[in-house]
């Protein structure tokens, strides 16, 4: 009866087999990559649109500056840079004429580094005539 019982009580045996754990691990190493993978798309999209959000909070600084300012910018195209949030920011702005001769349009780019082919943020604004400023809507000012 001991050897009829041996194979018996093997099978009774419970635990798991070394296949068993080998695909376990290979199932657990997938999930852990993809969400590595996963965290490392979120950082980098979070600091992607950080970086677009201070872009955009740049090109409305420079704007009101501008549109504030005695007189109108130059026409044309200039290039300059400005610290914003601890940051080195770089800018171009095109100024050009519209139609009503009391604006003027400012196309803005902005991007983090000087040397870089695309901008993170482009701005489209307005500025009115600063001569007309002071002077209320009757002109009475």
């Amino acid at each position: 009866m001991t050897t009829a019982s041996r194979p018996h009580s093997r099978r009774q045996q419970r635990g798991f087999t070394l296949l068993e754990v080998l695909i376990a691990l290979t199932i657990l190493a997938v999930a852990i990559g993809a969400l590595v993978q996963s965290s490392v798309a979120h950082t980098r999209n979070a600091t992607y649109l950080r970086d677009r959000t201070f872009a955009l909070w740049v090109a409305e600084n420079l704007l009101t500056e501008w549109q504030l300012a005695e007189s109108w910018p130059g026409l044309g195209k200039r290039s300059g840079d400005t610290e914003f949030a601890g940051q080195r920011w770089y800018w171009d702005r095109e100024v050009q004429k519209v139609e009503d001769p009391m604006l003027r349009r400012v196309d803005l780019r902005v991007r983090r580094d000087r040397d870089a082919d695309g901008a993170l943020i482009t701005h489209i604004g307005f500025i009115g005539d600063p001569r007309l400023r002071d002077t209320g809507p009757e002109g009475d000012n």
